[in-house]
């Protein structure tokens, strides 16, 4: 696998988890088992709105050639990574005991070691 096919499959998931949370905020947290104040609806439209910003720009860095650049770009995702899997995973056993948090749990992880190869191995 190259770091490109990992930047457009991170484009991908984000920009999709991000157009559902920015559009359709009530339906989604809905599917988490989660129902929201329109204060709370707010806010996931913000997380939605940062999932497609964070998109976009796994989408714009999946050319990017130099050394120095991807291996910034690795680290970043990665720190995003090892927040969202932590979140999700207190989230499963603290509040929500549901399989679809389990998918989101999954992601984080599965993304996380992706970043995380890259960053030990130096391939491109």
């Amino acid at each position: 696998m190259k770091l490109k096919h990992l930047l457009v499959a991170t484009a991908i998931v984000n920009i999709v988890f991000g157009i559902s949370f920015l559009v359709a905020a009530d339906s989604s947290m809905k599917m988490y088992g989660v129902t929201m104040s329109p204060d709370g609806l707010t806010m996931v439209r913000y997380f939605g709105q940062s999932l497609i910003f964070a998109g976009v720009l796994a989408w714009l860095f999946r050319n990017v050639a130099e050394t120095g650049s991807q291996r910034a770009i690795c680290i970043g995702y990665l720190i995003g990574c090892i927040l969202g899997f932590g979140v999700a995973l207190y989230n499963q056993f603290a509040v929500q005991m549901l399989n679809l948090v389990w998918l989101t749990v999954a992601l984080y992880l599965l993304f996380g070691l992706g970043y995380c190869y890259f960053l030990v191995s130096g391939k491109k």
